[in-house]
């Protein structure tokens, strides 16, 4: 067991003034906590839209934190850290000032491995109890991970996301079937009356 601290290298969001949210073309993307959760929900573990971007000058004006491609990303304040959603960054990028980030060391993690461990740990656990709920940066980085080594890492996170796919796979065609469930029910009553 090794402290995540250890091994990663974590990241704080950024305050993101109104006047400068809303851009659509610009180098970064600056990712909220609404960004975070509407990728997870439409079943993507990599952040793939994003409603705010943010130009290199405006960045650097902000003293925003530019974090890494490869970066796992959740929201570490307020309601939404019950919700215990992680998606993983695919580009250089800012997160506001709800979200944490956390980025393997490349040497010795697996960035899939590294997701997979974030994805279950259940972040209002560790919450301090307050009003909202938040979570600080030296409790995630004191957690123990069991580290094997990079093969071993890769294989788990092969397997586990063969079972994401399978799960993914069996809500669609649980969508499909209630849909001809429906017309079918439709049918049959019209054949009734």
């Amino acid at each position: 067991m090794v402290k995540l601290g250890k091994v990663t290298v974590l990241y704080t969001g950024t305050g993101f003034p109104k006047e400068l949210q809303g851009c659509k073309e610009e180098r970064y993307p600056f990712y909220k906590v609404g960004d975070i959760s509407r990728n997870v929900l439409a079943g993507y573990k990599k952040l793939t839209f994003c409603d705010n971007y943010i130009g290199e000058n405006d960045a650097k004006k902000i003293k925003g934190t530019i974090l890494p491609e490869d970066t796992v990303v959740f929201a570490k304040i307020g309601e939404a850290v019950k919700l215990n959603r992680r998606a993983i960054t695919t580009r250089a990028c800012l997160v506001d000032n709800n979200v944490m980030g956390i980025a393997p060391v490349k040497s010795l993690m697996d960035i899939q491995y590294l997701y997979y461990y974030m994805s279950s740990i259940k972040l209002e656990t560790l919450a301090e109890a307050t009003t909202v709920p938040s979570v600080k940066k030296g409790i995630i980085e004191n957690l123990e991970i069991n580290l094997p080594d990079m093969d071993t890492q890769k294989n788990i996170s092969n397997i586990l996301s063969r079972v994401d796919d399978l799960i993914i796979s069996i809500k669609k065609q649980l969508a499909d079937l209630e849909v001809v469930v429906k017309s079918r029910f439709v049918v049959d009553l019209e054949e009734v009356a």
